[in-house]
């Protein structure tokens, strides 16, 4: 069995990109040219998803997501441009979260079970029992024990 070439600008994108220290692996082959994924979409996710992890200022932080972005930009992905636009637009509120790394998760959370529920219990007509479904829900059965 023959073993598959890399793409070679793939491979030059990686070493462009990689910070010190990271391994990347390489594709074992190439997609289809018109697939919404690729190897490189994956790498870039990868990269961005670490700036949120590392322990970083905002500074530090925004100009690390900036140079991100050229990154992509000039690598003429399109998987990215709604989340590119989205960074443009929200700049100030994406990178908020690297002052004290607080999200909305919990809320949003919150209000996806509510409306999941709401639902679930299409023609409750006592607004009451809709109350004690969400009080079950979020509380479980330690109500009862």
């Amino acid at each position: 069995m023959r073993k598959l070439r890399p793409e070679a600008g793939f491979s030059q994108l990686l070493q462009k990109i990689a910070p010190p220290g990271l391994n990347f692996c390489t594709p074992k082959k190439k997609l289809p040219a018109g697939k919404l994924f690729h190897a490189e979409s994956l790498t870039f996710a990868d990269y961005v998803v670490g700036i949120y992890e590392e322990n970083i200022s905002k500074a530090g932080a925004e100009d690390k997501i900036r140079a991100w972005m050229l990154r992509v930009r000039n690598s003429g992905l399109t998987a990215f441009n709604s989340f590119l636009s989205t960074l443009g637009r929200r700049w100030e509120e994406i990178t908020n979260y690297f002052i004290d790394r607080q999200t909305s998760g919990f809320v949003e959370g919150l209000n996806n079970k509510i409306k999941v529920l709401k639902r679930r219990c299409y023609g409750i007509i006592n607004i009451g029992h809709l109350f004690q479904r969400i009080m079950l829900d979020l509380k479980g059965y330690s109500l009862f024990a």
